[in-house]
């Protein structure tokens, strides 16, 4: 399971849980308005992506991420 999370207080808070279970996530940002990620992540197997954020919702990653499985 790979997990993308957006830089939040409460999002913080799950990071330090994923970091005591010695889960793996990284850490990205949302170009306001566009909707792209940076850094941009390498997803390694689209069927099992966390998305954690703002963008989780966001149709272009749904999209993209929908696309990576075919």
């Amino acid at each position: 399971m790979q997990w993308i999370l957006q830089q939040f207080e409460d999002t913080q808070k799950l990071a330090d849980a994923l970091d005591r279970l010695g889960i793996s996530y990284s850490w990205h940002k949302v170009v306001p308005f566009i909707g792209t990620l940076e850094p941009e992540p390498e997803v390694r197997d689209p069927q099992a992506v966390v998305m954690f954020g703002s963008y989780m919702r966001s149709a272009e990653w749904q999209d993209y991420l929908w696309h990576m499985s075919i």
